[in-house]
């Protein structure tokens, strides 16, 4: 059986996962899907000066507490940068696979606004007020079902704006002969704040390139296609 670590992306939380951790747990796995610091459960604690290095720090403190090793590692939207951090700090030797779903996993020296779209960079910036990022609509993830969007949008929290503005640095080497997986989800239109990452790793050797057809939100929307990839990925 695999452990496997779900990190959520901004605004989100880890209640974000229950329909992907649930399955994952009755089939026996590991599952930890812990919310990052300011966020979800954590709000009472945000605060502006909230960086992706503590964020990077919450992820790897939950494998080191719980001595986790070989790790499924998988980081939803921003998330995708948590991971990638993650797995090139101090938990590197303890993770498996490298899981980046719908997400951003900059280059060293690169931030989250470095990559996004143009467009999608000057909602970004344009939204921010007070040190926090504008709230997006349940259309831009995707999630469009009643049901859903009741579930989903009153958990949304704010996101500082530190972490998509300051930049990742990371030794870029230790993700070599690592394992890794992007899932793409195609039922968003337009430009996006990740298409830069799944356009750069989608022809690499290194990466295994999966697609979806549902929304930025596929743990909320298409949660059963989604624990099979990541069972998939547990398996390489």
């Amino acid at each position: 059986m695999a452990t496997f670590v779900l990190v959520h992306g901004a605004y989100h939380g880890g209640w974000c996962w229950t329909r992907v951790v649930d399955p994952l747990r009755a089939q026996g796995h590991e599952v930890f899907a812990p919310s990052l610091s300011g966020l979800a459960e954590h709000g009472h604690r945000v605060h502006a000066y909230i960086t992706h290095g503590d964020h990077i720090e919450d992820v790897t403190r939950v494998i080191e507490w719980h001595d986790l090793k070989d790790v499924i590692l998988v980081g939803h939207s921003y998330g995708g940068l948590i991971v990638t951090g993650t797995s090139a700090g101090r938990a590197h030797a303890r993770i498996k696979h490298m899981v980046v779903l719908d997400g951003s996993s900059p280059l060293s020296g690169q931030s989250m606004i470095d990559i996004a779209a143009p467009r999608v960079r000057e909602m970004f910036v344009g939204g921010i007020k007070d040190g926090f990022m504008a709230l997006p609509s349940m259309e831009a993830m995707g999630v469009v079902d009643p049901a859903d969007i009741a579930w989903v949008q009153p958990r949304l929290t704010p996101q500082p704006a530190r972490t998509f503005l300051e930049p990742l640095i990371y030794d870029e080497a230790k993700l070599n002969g690592l394992a890794k997986t992007f899932i793409r989800c195609t039922g968003v239109n337009g430009e996006r704040a990740i298409s830069v990452t799944a356009a750069r790793v989608k022809s690499l050797a290194d990466w295994t390139f999966h697609e979806l057809a549902t929304g930025h939100d596929a743990m909320v929307t298409m949660p059963d296609e989604l624990t099979a990839l990541l069972v998939g990925a547990a398996k390489r």
